[in-house]
């Protein structure tokens, strides 16, 4: 019989305030789970936004792809360390920020949509579950 469990249970906690990605370089980012309550709940926001546009079958791609955007910034990519600007100097996290450098470098943005998809990184640990 199959442990439900062991094979799909996740850590809530992981899923919202997130984990560190090791990159080259330094650089780490902490990512929560793409889906989150909170991403579930801004996603919302945006949407709603849209609906008019939804309703008369013009929805603006662009529009829809920048809220998602947005929302990842703000939801998704949760903190980083380990981000310099081009003198030498520390970049602090904030949203804002963050969607700027997912318009510039689109694999940045890329790299934290994959982690954040990928179920593995937010399963429960054996000593998540008091073994």
């Amino acid at each position: 019989m199959a442990k439900l469990k062991a094979m799909f249970g996740t850590d809530i906690e992981k899923e919202v305030d997130g984990v560190w990605l090791e990159l080259d370089g330094g650089l780490r980012l902490k990512i929560a789970r793409f889906e989150n309550t909170n991403h579930l709940r801004e996603m919302n926001k945006g949407a709603r936004r849209q609906l008019n546009s939804r309703l008369t079958g013009n929805v603006d791609q662009d529009a829809l792809d920048l809220i998602q955007m947005q929302s990842v910034a703000k939801t998704v990519l949760v903190d980083w360390d380990g981000i310099e600007d081009e003198s030498d100097v520390p970049v602090v996290y904030s949203p804002e920020t963050a969607l700027k450098l997912f318009k510039e470098f689109r694999d940045l943005y890329r790299t934290v949509l994959v982690f954040a998809q990928n179920v593995d990184n937010y399963k429960l640990q054996d000593d998540d579950e008091g073994n």
